[in-house]
């Protein structure tokens, strides 16, 4: 007998404890406590809410921050292959080595025997842009910065310790070469060459 009324105990909690776990979507039952307890739930539906929309625009701003630190860990992996790259451009530039220069641009560049060309838009226009290849000597060549845009150029700076080739010729100086790389079927090429100085 005490095995029945123990069963009895055990489904009658069951049930009440199931009812209890049970969300209230009911109006009229809700109506029917007393209004503090509905103020007080509105205000916490209202908090809930609130946090709610906070979690999300938290949840944006890591996601935001994950792709900016991901940018920034990406450039500064390339940063050592661009600087060894653009080694070898310049001294190929100073050298005028024709071949190497064909190799390390990009199809849009006219590697020439004087110089390079390259296209740039200005006001809607295409303009072939000439570098010519420098009348100097150089010593020393140092990556002073770099930049990894948004449409995936990678822009570096190169200080180069010019030394002039002929007696007479003041010291040498530094001239900063402006070389934009563009990745073409996983090979950064040259696509730019500016002078800064």
């Amino acid at each position: 007998m005490s095995k029945n009324i123990l069963i009895v105990i055990v489904v009658t909690l069951f049930i009440f404890i199931s009812g209890c776990g049970k969300e209230n979507n009911n109006p009229a039952q809700e109506s029917s406590l007393p209004p503090e307890i509905n103020q007080q739930l509105n205000s916490l539906q209202e908090q809930v809410n609130q946090l709610s929309a906070q979690n999300e625009e938290l949840k944006n701003s890591i996601s935001k921050l994950d792709q900016k630190i991901n940018r920034l860990e990406q450039e500064k992996e390339l940063r050592n292959i661009i600087d060894l790259k653009s080694r070898q451009f310049i001294t190929a530039l100073f050298n005028r080595d024709i071949q190497t220069l064909k190799e390390m641009v990009g199809p849009d560049v006219v590697v020439g025997e004087n110089d390079l060309e390259y296209p740039v838009y200005s006001d809607g226009k295409l303009l072939m842009i000439q570098f010519p290849y420098p009348d100097a000597d150089y010593s020393e060549i140092r990556q002073r910065w770099y930049l990894l845009n948004e449409d995936n150029t990678y822009i570096t700076g190169m200080e180069v310790y010019l030394i002039p080739k002929h007696q007479g010729e003041d010291y040498g100086h530094i001239s900063i070469l402006n070389l934009t790389f563009q990745s073409l079927d996983g090979q950064w090429k040259v696509t730019k060459v500016e002078s800064d100085i």
